[in-house]
């Protein structure tokens, strides 16, 4: 049974459509995180749920119950949703403690202070902040602060968690860590939970499934590996990380089980890639290939597929940025005579696997870590 529900939500700001028929359903206990670059309307869609702002289409159902319906005038204030919220700026209040910040949403509900004292210390102990009950907010660091407004988000057992961008404002190190403990939190209390973010790592650590927006719609939806293995358009393969986007042909389709395989070319190379079931001989295409599964030898050290069906470049290697954990190298293919453009294509290396400038060298792929979408 679905925890939320939105069904075909618009919202108009003046003449800008910022939200345009989007529909989503997240199931009970799930994390679904609505992902995309400032201004595609995932803001806007937390916001409708939250009942921050009116949707001037569709409607909204959480735990069975209609709390927005714009056709039929419906409209549940936000304090009667059933919601918490984190917001992205904390909105934690600095002249209390962190007691009093979590203990807020019971106040205001008139629970009895026993059953205040109760609950908050339940919920103090879950984030581990106990020991900082009497703590100013103020002497608190930004990942502390974060956490009190998690506490007071669960302090009042909502039924659906939304939380729109909550680590931003914290140190690179800091949202790593915080990554993983928000995460651990939603699966132990099973809370249904929406979560906005423009970071494509931060999606893929913290969600069963991911909803992609662009220009307020939802281009693809589906769990983390799907959507970043097998993406559904070029807009969405752009969007996680840094892919080579390679224009080409469909020459020939071989059908096989749930997918294809497609033999395609471009300028100067050709080779087989994984393609959806639909697509067909003649279409163009882009070819999706990830700089990490893209295997780099120089040419005296050879390099093959083995046999398997893939691609296959020959190229220089121009350049190579150190990443700690990884070699990034820059290989121009295809820059031999006949017109031909020069393709740049970027591999992930292993740091141990250092190949001189301007070398020779060969790179190749397996087909079916590739990936073919109509352009």
């Amino acid at each position: 049974m679905p925890g939320v529900t939105v069904d075909g939500v618009s919202k108009h700001f003046g003449a800008v459509r910022a939200v345009d028929r989007v529909s989503l359903d997240v199931a009970d206990g799930r994390l679904l995180t609505l992902l995309g670059p400032s201004g595609c309307g995932k803001t806007t869609t937390l916001r409708m749920i939250a009942g921050l702002e009116h949707n001037d289409a569709g409607r909204i159902v959480i735990a069975d119950r209609v709390v927005s319906d714009a056709a039929a005038g419906v409209f549940v204030a936000p304090e009667r949703r059933e919601i918490g919220m984190v917001f992205q700026s904390y909105a934690i209040w600095p002249h209390m403690t962190v007691f009093a910040n979590v203990a807020y949403p019971l106040e205001v509900r008139r629970l009895t202070r026993t059953a205040v004292i109760e609950r908050v210390g339940e919920v103090l102990r879950l984030m581990q902040m106990e020991h900082l009950a009497t703590r100013q907010a103020t002497m608190l660091s930004g990942g502390q602060q974060q956490r009190v407004a998690i506490a007071r988000a669960l302090v009042f057992q909502p039924r659906v968690l939304l939380m729109d961008e909550p680590l931003s404002n914290l140190d690179a190190q800091l949202r790593e860590q915080m990554r993983l403990e928000i995460r651990a939190l939603q699966q132990r209390l099973g809370i249904t939970t929406v979560y906005v973010t423009h970071d494509q790592e931060e999606a893929m650590v913290l969600s069963d499934e991911i909803a992609v927006m662009h220009e307020g719609r939802v281009l693809q939806r589906a769990d983390p590996q799907t959507v970043y293995a097998r993406p559904a358009s070029r807009t969405v393969a752009a969007f996680f990380g840094a892919p080579n986007l390679l224009a080409a042909k469909v020459r020939e389709v071989r059908r096989e089980g749930d997918g294809a395989l497609a033999r395609v070319d471009g300028e100067g190379w050709e080779g087989w890639g994984a393609a959806p079931d639909d697509v067909c001989e003649g279409d163009a295409v882009t070819v999706v290939v990830r700089p990490e599964i893209i295997r780099i030898a120089t040419d005296a050290a050879g390099a093959g597929n083995g046999g398997r069906p893939g691609i296959a470049w020959r190229g220089v290697a121009r350049q190579r940025i150190f990443r700690g954990a990884r070699n990034l190298y820059t290989v121009e293919t295809g820059a031999h005579g006949g017109g031909l453009a020069a393709l740049r294509v970027t591999v992930d290396a292993p740091p141990d696997q250092t190949v001189a400038l301007g070398s020779a060298v060969t790179l190749t792929v397996d087909a079916a870590q590739t990936w073919a979408v109509r352009d």
